[in-house]
Protein backbone atom coordinates (compact mmCIF):
# COMPACT_ATOMS: atom_id res chain seq x y z
CA UNK A 1 0.00 0.00 0.00
CA UNK A 2 2.87 1.94 0.89
CA UNK A 3 4.71 1.42 -2.44
CA UNK A 4 1.33 2.26 -4.37
CA UNK A 5 1.35 5.90 -2.21
CA UNK A 6 4.39 6.46 -3.21
CA UNK A 7 4.12 5.73 -6.88
CA UNK A 8 0.70 7.82 -7.16
CA UNK A 9 2.35 10.65 -5.93
CA UNK A 10 5.49 10.57 -7.57
CA UNK A 11 3.01 9.92 -10.90
CA UNK A 12 1.11 13.24 -9.82
CA UNK A 13 4.49 14.54 -8.92
CA UNK A 14 5.80 13.91 -12.47
CA UNK A 15 2.47 15.33 -14.59
CA UNK A 16 2.08 18.38 -12.50
CA UNK A 17 5.86 19.43 -13.65
CA UNK A 18 5.21 18.40 -16.71
CA UNK A 19 1.92 20.62 -17.32
CA UNK A 20 4.02 23.68 -15.07
CA UNK A 21 6.42 23.07 -17.48
CA UNK A 22 4.41 23.31 -20.52
CA UNK A 23 2.09 26.30 -19.16
CA UNK A 24 5.81 27.76 -19.10
CA UNK A 25 6.80 27.45 -21.93
CA UNK A 26 3.61 28.76 -24.00
CA UNK A 27 3.75 31.71 -21.63
CA UNK A 28 6.90 32.72 -22.19
CA UNK A 29 6.66 31.82 -26.03
CA UNK A 30 3.58 34.39 -25.59
CA UNK A 31 5.49 36.87 -24.09
CA UNK A 32 8.58 36.61 -26.47
CA UNK A 33 6.00 37.04 -29.24
CA UNK A 34 4.23 40.11 -27.52
CA UNK A 35 7.62 41.66 -27.15
CA UNK A 36 8.51 41.49 -30.93
CA UNK A 37 5.44 42.67 -31.57
CA UNK A 38 6.01 45.57 -28.82
CA UNK A 39 9.66 46.24 -30.60
CA UNK A 40 8.22 46.67 -33.91
CA UNK A 41 5.82 49.69 -32.85
CA UNK A 42 8.05 52.31 -32.97
CA UNK A 43 7.30 55.22 -30.08
CA UNK A 44 6.81 58.94 -31.75
CA UNK A 45 7.73 61.92 -30.22
CA UNK A 46 6.68 65.58 -31.64
CA UNK A 47 9.09 67.15 -34.32
CA UNK A 48 9.94 63.25 -35.54
CA UNK A 49 9.07 62.34 -39.10
CA UNK A 50 6.88 59.90 -39.53
CA UNK A 51 7.58 57.52 -42.71
CA UNK A 52 5.33 53.98 -42.98
CA UNK A 53 2.80 52.20 -45.04
CA UNK A 54 3.64 55.09 -47.91
CA UNK A 55 2.33 58.20 -45.77
CA UNK A 56 4.98 60.62 -44.51
CA UNK A 57 4.72 63.67 -42.36
CA UNK A 58 6.15 65.51 -39.16
CA UNK A 59 4.51 64.62 -35.96
CA UNK A 60 2.66 67.09 -34.36
CA UNK A 61 0.35 65.72 -31.58
CA UNK A 62 1.13 62.52 -29.87
CA UNK A 63 -1.70 59.89 -28.07
CA UNK A 64 -1.11 56.80 -26.39
CA UNK A 65 1.96 57.51 -25.25
CA UNK A 66 3.39 58.52 -28.78
CA UNK A 67 2.08 54.81 -30.75
CA UNK A 68 -0.54 56.70 -32.35
CA UNK A 69 -0.84 60.78 -32.97
CA UNK A 70 -1.22 63.74 -35.98
CA UNK A 71 0.98 64.35 -39.00
CA UNK A 72 1.38 67.10 -40.92
CA UNK A 73 1.95 66.71 -44.47
CA UNK A 74 6.12 67.80 -46.16
CA UNK A 75 4.40 68.98 -49.31
CA UNK A 76 2.44 71.91 -49.46
CA UNK A 77 0.65 73.93 -52.10
CA UNK A 78 -0.82 77.48 -52.27
CA UNK A 79 -4.51 77.58 -54.25
CA UNK A 80 -8.45 77.90 -53.85
CA UNK A 81 -9.25 77.06 -50.89
CA UNK A 82 -11.99 74.32 -52.43
CA UNK A 83 -8.28 73.72 -54.85
CA UNK A 84 -6.68 72.80 -51.23
CA UNK A 85 -9.46 70.09 -50.38
CA UNK A 86 -8.94 68.18 -53.71
CA UNK A 87 -5.15 68.63 -53.11
CA UNK A 88 -5.06 66.81 -49.72
CA UNK A 89 -7.57 64.18 -50.20
CA UNK A 90 -4.85 63.32 -53.44
CA UNK A 91 -2.49 62.30 -50.81
CA UNK A 92 -4.15 59.19 -49.64
CA UNK A 93 -7.60 58.43 -47.89
CA UNK A 94 -6.90 59.48 -44.70
CA UNK A 95 -5.49 63.12 -45.66
CA UNK A 96 -7.66 65.88 -45.09
CA UNK A 97 -7.33 69.46 -44.58
CA UNK A 98 -6.23 70.92 -41.14
CA UNK A 99 -8.14 72.33 -38.37
CA UNK A 100 -8.22 75.59 -37.05
CA UNK A 101 -7.06 73.58 -34.14
CA UNK A 102 -3.94 72.14 -35.77
CA UNK A 103 -2.69 74.93 -37.47
CA UNK A 104 -2.57 76.82 -33.86
CA UNK A 105 -0.75 73.66 -32.03
CA UNK A 106 1.44 73.78 -35.05
CA UNK A 107 2.18 77.64 -34.56
CA UNK A 108 2.09 77.20 -31.13
CA UNK A 109 5.02 74.54 -30.79
CA UNK A 110 7.08 76.56 -33.67
CA UNK A 111 6.81 79.47 -31.20
CA UNK A 112 8.46 76.83 -28.72
CA UNK A 113 10.45 75.58 -31.08
CA UNK A 114 9.63 72.22 -30.21
CA UNK A 115 8.80 71.41 -34.06
CA UNK A 116 10.58 74.20 -36.27
CA UNK A 117 14.26 72.37 -36.58
CA UNK A 118 12.47 69.31 -38.38
CA UNK A 119 9.98 70.96 -40.60
CA UNK A 120 13.23 73.31 -41.74
CA UNK A 121 15.19 70.26 -42.28
CA UNK A 122 12.24 68.41 -44.42
CA UNK A 123 10.95 71.09 -45.88
CA UNK A 124 10.28 74.94 -46.00
CA UNK A 125 7.78 76.12 -44.03
CA UNK A 126 6.33 79.57 -44.45
CA UNK A 127 5.72 80.86 -41.47
CA UNK A 128 5.15 84.62 -42.50
CA UNK A 129 1.92 83.50 -44.43
CA UNK A 130 -1.50 82.34 -44.22
CA UNK A 131 -2.49 78.50 -44.23
CA UNK A 132 -6.11 77.57 -45.41
CA UNK A 133 -7.92 75.14 -42.62
CA UNK A 134 -11.21 72.99 -43.35
CA UNK A 135 -13.05 75.18 -41.08
CA UNK A 136 -15.22 77.15 -43.25
CA UNK A 137 -16.81 80.25 -42.00
CA UNK A 138 -19.67 80.56 -40.19
CA UNK A 139 -23.03 82.50 -41.46
CA UNK A 140 -20.94 82.86 -44.96
CA UNK A 141 -20.36 79.78 -47.46
CA UNK A 142 -18.24 82.00 -49.71
CA UNK A 143 -15.78 82.11 -46.81
CA UNK A 144 -13.45 79.77 -44.81
CA UNK A 145 -11.06 80.47 -41.92
CA UNK A 146 -7.17 80.97 -42.55
CA UNK A 147 -4.56 80.68 -39.72
CA UNK A 148 -1.42 83.30 -40.25
CA UNK A 149 1.10 80.96 -39.12
CA UNK A 150 3.80 83.81 -37.34
CA UNK A 151 1.64 84.34 -34.53
CA UNK A 152 -1.67 81.59 -34.84
CA UNK A 153 -4.54 84.43 -35.49
CA UNK A 154 -7.30 83.13 -37.39
CA UNK A 155 -9.21 84.91 -40.03
CA UNK A 156 -12.32 84.88 -42.61
CA UNK A 157 -11.06 84.96 -46.15
CA UNK A 158 -13.36 84.72 -48.87
CA UNK A 159 -12.65 80.85 -50.69
CA UNK A 160 -11.07 81.93 -53.74
CA UNK A 161 -7.98 83.27 -52.57
CA UNK A 162 -5.14 81.57 -52.99
CA UNK A 163 -3.46 80.91 -49.36
CA UNK A 164 -1.19 78.31 -48.85
CA UNK A 165 -2.14 74.11 -47.34
CA UNK A 166 -0.35 71.52 -46.14
CA UNK A 167 -3.14 67.89 -45.21
CA UNK A 168 -2.95 66.21 -42.50
CA UNK A 169 -3.50 63.10 -40.89
CA UNK A 170 -3.13 60.48 -38.38
CA UNK A 171 -1.24 57.37 -37.30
Amino acid sequence: MKTKLILLAALFTLVSTSVSARSYNQQSDFQSQNSNHHSQTRIYKIGDVYEENGKKGVVFSISNNGKHGRIVSIQETQCSWEDAKVWCSQLGNDWTMPTKQDLKTICYLRINKDIITQFNKESSWRWDVDYWTGNEAENDESSAIIVYMHNGLAYRTYKFNHNYVRAVSTF
